[in-house]
């Protein structure tokens, strides 16, 4: 399968570090960056926590060369470069293929 390319992402590594208060916070550490990909809103979930702002998740769907298999891992980050939106990868699924040009399917999520 082929994929139609409408954005470029980039990868966010996931560490961490600790701000002045000792809690921890993920860095934007850049991992590689203008990586053509197609990223997909699929879903919209809305959440009342019992306050008077609602919250939404959004669901999505990236696809990414499988030449990047090693640098997308569950948990990293992915910024949208062209909207600027940072999805979290869920789920990383590396499909099957004899030639080994498949693309990656990248289950994300953003609120």
């Amino acid at each position: 399968m082929i994929f139609r390319c409408n954005t470029r992402v980039t990868i966010l590594g996931s560490t961490t570090s600790v701000d002045e208060w000792g809690d921890l916070i993920d860095n934007d550490s850049v991992v590689a960056s203008g990586i053509p990909a197609s990223l997909t809103e699929v879903a919209n979930t809305a959440y009342s926590e019992n306050s008077t702002r609602p919250r939404v998740i959004r669901g999505g769907i990236c696809r990414l060369s499988s030449a990047h298999a090693n640098q997308v891992t569950d948990n990293v980050r992915i910024r949208d470069e062209k909207t600027g939106f940072t999805w979290i990868v869920l789920s990383v699924t590396l499909p099957n293929d004899a030639t080994g040009h498949m693309p990656m399917h990248i289950q994300v999520e953003r609120s």
